[in-house]
Parts: structure tokens; C-alpha cells; sequence
């Protein structure tokens, strides 16, 4: 039996997904936000080729969790991969990072070279034993006693991975994306007993998803972002013109004559993401830029979205996360910038 929970976008690159649709250009072209999206696009992109070779793993009572977010007494920990077997427990971390990868075991860091450009980031080495580490007291509390392995994936198939100290810790733990599933299956041959049943390990799944918190950003305090930032209404997929005009059932740019049947869709989709978890007819109508409350009503419940409250209290809930649209990438957006 072979169980995989379908990954999902962040609410990180989600939100900014949003906010590259919805700020005004100048705006959209801030270098912070640009190198975050790229950044949170990269990883995700780089933990879905993960989840790929996984696919492939060659053992048949496995689970898999993505991006698996608990809580340790008072801190958070964060882990990309999880696969659950009857044996141990893999604890994968993807780093999706381009160009040559110098591991520097003393100073306990990678160094990226990317032409004539040196970044350096974190060991990822002793990151992952961190959340290890948070992980096996988490563990305990339930009475899970397990072995867990980590182990670092390359999952950028254009980086030279090199290791000048030769550090064999680094040499065992960080490895290519195509050397994943031969490591995987190295280590699990290593280990004899096998510690829980399929029905232990199939309650331990349901155990980690139920206690799954997915963090949710701010970007409006982070980026600091005023009204006056962003478009108003729903704008034109063709010339980019707003605020569209909202005639007999569909939207009409008044610039060249577009129609759009269901523009404000992602508006709204983008709403939540962006500013609050919730709309009420009032929020809606301004913005999408139409004065009638019926029109505001009648667009909303058709979206399906579950509300609260009664007649001026109503308020529209943002779907789960899972339940945004996952190839929705910014059309707006200079696609240039995404392949520096």
C-alpha cells in the first residue's frame, strides 16, 4: 500500500501570486517581492520534483506527507517531505538552488556560486537535524518510537554539488535528486525490524495530517501595501484596462471591447489571499466596482463559498487552501524574471 497526500501551494507563493495580478505595475516590479516570488516558486517547484521520485520509491507500505508543519511546546517546525515506512522514518529537505553548492563543514554553511555571484545560506545539514531533533520529541508524545533519517536533496538537476573538505556527513546526507530514491533504498536495506504495523503506520499518517498547521503570510504588513497600490476592479486579461464594466451576466472592457464571464473569480480569490479570510457584500462591491448589492449577492453565492450570519452580517469564508487554484500563475508578471 502505497498512500500520497497531494502537495499544495503555500499560502506564501499563493499570496504572491495574488499580489503580482493585482498591484499596479510600478508596483509590481519591487525587487523584494520579485526575489520572494521567484524564491517561493523555486522551492515549491524543486519539493514537486521531490515528490515525483518519491513516486518511484520501490517499497509498498509507505506514506508520504508534503510540506508538514507541527508544533513543538512553544515553536513551530517545518518539514518538506515526510515518508512514513515500517522501518524509519525519512525526513527530506529539497534545496532547489542553481549553480555549484561548496559545503563548508567548519563554518557550517553552502556557499552558492553563480557566475561571478558567491550567496551563502544556512547549513542545511544542521537544519534538518534541528527539525529532527523536534520531530522525535513530538514523537514521544505519543508514544512513537522510530527511527528517522534525513537526508538533503539537490533538487536543481543544473547544480554541481561539490564538496572540497570532504565532510562525511555531507558526503552521506546530501545528495542529487537523481541519487534519492537509490539512497532511500540503501538505507531502509540497512535497517532489520520492522517497528510498526501497516495499522500502526496508517494512524501515525492520520495522526501527523490531523495535527498539520500550514502557516498563512501577511503580505499587506510585510510589504507595507496601501490601497492606492493595487488595480481597481476586475482588469481587462487582454489590454489590462480596469475597472471593467459588469453588464448582463459577464464583464466588458470599456477599452477594447473584451468580454469576461467569470473575472471576478479571481479577484476575489485573490482578496483572500491577500487581505482577510473573509468578504461581505459592502467589501465586494467595492472591490469589483459595482454599485448594485444584488449584483454583489448574486456573484458571491455563486462562487459556492460557505458563509456566516444573517442579512447586513453576512460574511463569505475564503475556501481551504487546497481548494485554490493550483496553476494559476500570474499573467501579468514579466516571465523574463523567472528564468534568471
Amino acid at each position: 500500500m502505497i498512500s500520497f497526500k497531494k502537495r499544495f501551494k503555500s499560502h506564501h507563493l499563493l499570496s504572491h501570486e495574488a499580489l503580482l495580478r493585482r498591484l499596479k505595475p510600478k508596483y509590481r516590479h519591487n525587487e523584494n517581492l520579485q526575489a520572494n516570488y521567484h524564491s517561493y516558486r523555486a522551492g515549491y517547484l524543486g519539493e514537486k520534483s521531490v515528490d515525483y521520485k518519491l513516486s518511484l520509491f520501490p517499497k509498498k507500505d509507505f506514506f508520504h506527507l508534503p510540506s508538514l508543519r507541527l508544533q513543538n511546546n512553544f515553536h513551530f517546525f517545518q518539514i518538506d517531505s515526510l515518508v512514513l515506512t515500517p522501518k524509519l522514518i525519512f525526513q527530506l529537505e529539497s534545496k532547489n538552488i542553481k549553480g555549484t553548492l561548496q559545503y563548508n563543514g567548519m563554518h557550517k554553511q553552502l556557499i552558492q556560486i553563480d557566475g561571478d555571484k558567491k550567496t551563502s545560506y544556512k547549513d542545511p545539514i544542521l537544519q534538518a537535524e534541528i527539525q529532527k531533533r523536534h520531530l522525535m520529541q513530538w514523537l514521544q508524545k505519543y508514544g512513537v518510537k522510530i527511527p528517522i533519517e534525513t537526508i538533503v536533496v539537490s533538487a536543481n538537476p543544473n547544480s554541481l554539488i561539490q564538496n572540497p573538505h570532504n565532510d562525511p556527513t555531507f558526503n552521506d546526507r546530501f545528495i542529487s535528486l537523481e541519487n534519492l530514491i537509490f539512497r532511500m533504498d540503501e538505507i531502509y536495506h540497512s535497517y532489520h525490524e520492522h517497528l510498526l504495523t501497516l495499522s500502526q503506520l496508517k494512524n501515525l499518517y492520520h495522526l501527523l495530517v490531523q495535527h498539520d498547521m500550514p502557516l498563512s503570510s501577511d503580505p499587506i504588513k510585510y510589504y507595507n501595501l496601501k490601497k492606492h497600490h493595487f488595480i481597481q476592479g476586475v482588469a481587462c486579461e487582454r489590454c489590462f484596462y480596469s475597472p471593467l464594466k459588469r453588464g448582463r451576466g459577464y464583464w466588458t472592457c470599456p477599452k477594447c471591447a473584451e468580454k469576461n464571464l467569470l473575472g471576478h473569480e479571481r479577484v476575489i480569490l485573490d482578496y483572500f489571499l491577500i487581505h482577510r479570510p473573509f468578504i461581505t457584500n459592502n467589501i465586494c462591491r467595492e472591490l469589483l466596482q459595482i454599485a448594485s448589492p444584488d449584483t454583489s449577492y448574486y456573484i458571491l453565492n455563486s462562487m459556492g463559498l460557505e458563509k456566516t450570519g444573517g442579512n447586513k452580517n453576512r460574511k463569505y469564508l475564503a475556501p481551504n487552501l487546497d481548494q485554490f487554484p493550483q496553476d494559476a500563475e500570474p499573467k501579468l508578471f514579466e516571465l523574463s524574471i523567472l528564468d534568471r
